[in-house]
């Protein structure tokens, strides 16, 4: 069976995809896609520490999603990744 591969939009290295978090550009916020089934182009980032920690380049987002330029909200994008981060690290306890 073919492995379904997706690239991290932080650190450009390619893993599986359930190696990597969605996420996607819904009524005007970047959210996390936790069951990867929402409507839309979505990015992926590895749910480690180093590539959250990086997530904050908004440029990085709008570009990946094919928004205009000052779409997306860096305070946001910031309280995003300190979430998937504290789910991440919950997760490993």
């Amino acid at each position: 069976m073919k492995r379904s591969e997706r690239t991290c939009c932080v650190c450009r290295s390619k893993g599986g995809k359930q190696e990597l978090a969605r996420l996607v550009f819904f009524e005007g916020a970047l959210m996390w896609d936790e069951l990867q089934r929402a409507p839309g182009r979505g990015v992926y980032v590895h749910l480690t520490a180093e590539c959250l920690s990086k997530m904050s380049n908004v440029t990085r987002w709008e570009r990946s999603l094919r928004l205009p330029p000052g779409t997306v909200q860096g305070t946001l994008v910031a309280e995003l990744a300190r979430a998937m981060l504290a789910k991440m690290l919950d997760q490993v306890r």
